[in-house]
């Protein structure tokens, strides 16, 4: 989330504002919507933002920094240290940023592949993250008791030393791969009809999901949710780079919030937390006030630190700044440049 290239993209940052916007539905939204078409945010949100781990990495090869490890490392350590710090707070929110961590760890190398190792790899995490998960869930609690190597698994396959966490870091790879392929072969290509084409099979998706024909639970790990979510989020990303490029204006404040995802995911986690231990306490963080509070503030804090902050890299936003001047200081490269 807090990868950045030499020139940003712009449609990129306005399919990552897409993802904010879906996560704060995901998080915050009362009902599910007409046609419960804001149940596709529960399906959406997190493979998005590992599809876009993916992006990241792809295009941060564009950058000359040397040596080429030094970003995704320190971009995958503070998101690492921004989830620890914000899991101290009471909320109603699972915390997905330390496994984006660790998928950003996993993603550069994986960037710097051929693209028949990239899809070989995310057809691996297809294919097993589901029986590893399996696997992981009933074993693990039995073979490992409190050794740490049992929290180790349960990241990795699980999602969660509780065993019902929503997220696991085995099949964001799957979603990563998505990313690194579709940058190479699709940003710049046929994204559009690649794009419309997944929209379809979504459509389809759900049309046989609400006649009860395909039985689908968000976040769970199995092969049918996994690929449902893969379909869902390359039409999103495809379709909406597209959109950007062709109405760049249009979605001016989508791409505002996106460039700076990780400090505005950070303040999400700090308002919710006030308004259920505050506002609200005990209270439940859905509502539609929520919901317009995340965006409505979303977009003015992107615009208001820009007209502040004019210095580069410190006006990419409060922790998107200090982490790119880091990553300047230890390429070598001019801080201001």
């Amino acid at each position: 989330m807090t990868g950045t290239a030499r020139r940003r993209d712009l449609r990129v940052d306005a399919v990552r504002g897409v993802a904010l916007v879906s996560m704060y539905l995901a998080h915050c939204a009362p009902s599910a919507g007409p046609g419960n078409v804001i149940e596709l945010t529960e399906y959406a949100t997190y493979p998005l933002f590992a599809l876009l781990v993916g992006v990241g990495a792809q295009l941060g090869l564009r950058s000359r920094s040397s040596p080429w490890w030094v970003g995704p490392l320190v971009r995958g350590a503070v998101l690492l240290l921004v989830a620890h710090l914000l899991s101290q707070l009471i909320t109603q929110v699972y915390i997905v940023l330390a496994f984006l961590g660790v998928l950003t760890f996993l993603a550069a190398p994986l960037a710097r592949a051929a693209s028949w190792v990239v899809a070989g790899i995310g057809a691996a995490a297809l294919l097993l993250a589901p029986w590893l998960n399996g696997l992981a869930t009933e074993w693990a609690p039995n073979q490992l008791g409190g050794v740490r190597a049992y929290n180790l698994v349960t990241f990795l396959v699980v999602g969660g030393p509780d065993f019902n966490g929503p997220y696991q870091v085995a099949s964001m790879v799957f979603f990563a791969a998505l990313g690194i392929l579709a940058t190479r072969h699709l940003l710049d290509g046929p994204a559009l009809g690649v794009g419309l084409v997944c929209g379809a099979l979504t459509a389809f998706g759900v049309l046989l999901y609400e006649t009860d024909t395909l039985t689908m639970l968000p976040y769970h790990v199995t092969f049918q949710v996994l690929t449902f979510d893969g379909v869902l989020i390359l039409a999103i990303f495809l379709v909406g780079v597209d959109l950007a490029g062709r109405l760049p204006q249009v979605v001016a404040p989508l791409a505002a919030i996106g460039s700076m995802s990780l400090s505005l995911y950070s303040l999400q986690i700090l308002w919710l937390w006030y308004d259920v231990t505050e506002v609200h306490p005990g209270a439940s963080d859905d509502s539609w006030l929520n919901v317009l509070i995340l965006v409505g503030g979303s977009i003015a804090v992107a615009y208001l630190w820009r007209a502040v902050v004019r210095l580069e890299p410190w006006r990419r936003g409060p922790l998107e700044g200090p982490v790119a001047a880091l990553v300047r200081l230890l390429t070598r490269k001019p801080v201001h440049a």
